[in-house]
């Protein structure tokens, strides 16, 4: 027997324990290892059948849409029975808005969830009637164009080898007629009158490039060249005015002139800030 002391002032037999039984006894006992779990497959989720219901109360369509009816508001599918949800899922589709049922129920989908009944087609608008649309008589004026002079005119229509050239219905209208006038009502050119005596006078600011009938050069807030024109209807025995897309808009009795617009007598024609009274000559009681 070897007897050894330990340093915890213990005795023990050295040939008998390699340690101290008496400190070994009073060392609580270490716990064993935890072994880590081993890693779980990553199952995938399970897809829910057709017609199964939720677990709010609604179902799932074949189309992929949840309802609550007996119908779904996406295809108008009834609502499919045990035996039906095992059916192919159909693409969902295209949701065209809120619309009212017939029975008064409101629905998002293609078909109403509680009759089944169809959308109603949108209505569609009329075709157009086939062949040229109707021109306005702005679009008419614009498409015409005169070149030249009366004299020119007068010459080619009576010229034997031409026989294309249009006739003239006012050829009879001899230069420098009087057809009516335009009388300044207001600036410091008030008073003053302007003879109407072509059957297409031109109004606006003259300048050497852009020449007018009649020209309010005193009045900046016209356009250059002619801002409106008046033209005489000798057939008719009518007067006309038309703006010509100048800078500034032309009003006739405070109303903006935007197509062709017949005169009478005494309208008020207001181009920038000049006012011009129409006093006609030529109508139904006299004509040159």
């Amino acid at each position: 027997m070897k007897l050894k002391r330990c340093p915890n002032m213990h005795y023990y037999d050295e040939d008998k324990y390699a340690q101290c039984p008496h400190c070994a006894a009073a060392r609580p006992a270490e716990p064993a290892p935890v072994p880590k779990p081993a890693p779980q497959p990553v199952k995938e989720p399970v897809k829910e059948p057709a017609g199964e219901p939720a677990p709010d109360g609604t179902w799932r369509c074949s189309c992929g849409a949840v309802n609550n009816g007996k119908f779904c508001v996406q295809c108008g599918t009834r609502k499919p029975s045990e035996e039906e949800a095992a059916a192919p899922e159909k693409p969902a589709a295209v949701s065209l808005g809120k619309w009212v049922c017939s029975c008064g129920n409101e629905n998002e989908g293609n078909f109403c969830n509680r009759c089944g009944s169809p959308r109603p087609a949108p209505e569609t608008a009329p075709p157009e009637p086939e062949g040229e649309a109707e021109k306005s008589l702005t679009s008419v004026i614009s498409e015409v164009s005169f070149t030249g002079n009366i004299e020119d005119a007068k010459e080619k229509a009576a010229a034997d080898d031409d026989e294309g050239v249009t006739q003239i219905i006012f050829d009879e209208l001899a230069d420098e007629l009087v057809l009516g006038w335009l009388v300044a009502a207001n600036t410091e050119i008030k008073g003053k009158v302007f003879t109407v005596a072509e059957t297409s006078a031109t109004v606006g600011r003259s300048d050497p490039e852009h020449p007018v009938s009649i020209d309010l050069h005193g009045d900046r807030a016209v356009s250059r060249g002619a801002q409106a024109v008046i033209v005489y209807d000798p057939l008719n025995k009518k007067f006309f005015i038309q703006s010509t897309g100048g800078k500034t808009p032309v009003y006739v009795n405070r109303q903006m002139l935007l197509a062709p617009t017949e005169l009478s007598a005494y309208d008020v024609i207001l181009l920038g800030t000049t006012e011009l009274v129409f006093v006609p000559l030529c109508s139904e009681k006299f004509s040159w």
